[in-house]
C-alpha cells in the first residue's frame, strides 16, 4: 500500500494541459516501511527541461517490495476543482469535442472510433 502526494508544474492557465499521454517513471523501496516516487512528463517533452506539465510526486509504502520502471500513462481529466472552489467536469471534453487538442492515444482512437456518432446525442442530452 502506497500514499503519496504530488505538485503538478506548468498547467499555466490551463488545467486540461495536464492530459493525454505521459511517460512515467517510478522507485519504490520498501521492507515493511519504506519510500515512493514519480515522475511523469508529457510523451512528447524532454525529461530534463520540461517544458509543458510534468508532476513530482512521493510517499510512503507499506510493505516489502523493490520496484523500479518506466510506464507509458494517458492521463483522463474527468473532474477539475479551481483554487476558488469551482468544479468543471471536463471528461466528455476529453471523449466529445472535437476542439479538445490534448487527447492520448486511447482519447483519440476514442474519439475516432466513437466521438463524432456519439457527440451528437451527448450535446442532445445536455453535455457541452
Amino acid at each position: 500500500m502506497a500514499l503519496y502526494t504530488g505538485d503538478v508544474e506548468g498547467l499555466e492557465d490551463d488545467n486540461l494541459a495536464y492530459s493525454g499521454n505521459f511517460v512515467t517513471t517510478y522507485v519504490t523501496a520498501a521492507e515493511v516501511l519504506g519510500a515512493t516516487t514519480t515522475y511523469a512528463y508529457a510523451l512528447t517533452d524532454n525529461p530534463l527541461q520540461p517544458e509543458q506539465p510534468h508532476v513530482f510526486a512521493a510517499g510512503a509504502v507499506v510493505g516489502e517490495q523493490v520496484d523500479a520502471g518506466v510506464t507509458l500513462t494517458e492521463y483522463v481529466p474527468i473532474l477539475t476543482i479551481d483554487q476558488d472552489g469551482s468544479k468543471t467536469w471536463n471528461i466528455d471534453n476529453y471523449l466529445f469535442d472535437p476542439e479538445f487538442t490534448h487527447r492520448g492515444i486511447g482519447g483519440k482512437t476514442f474519439f475516432n472510433a466513437y466521438g463524432h456518432s456519439l457527440t451528437k446525442v451527448w450535446r442532445f442530452l445536455g453535455g457541452n
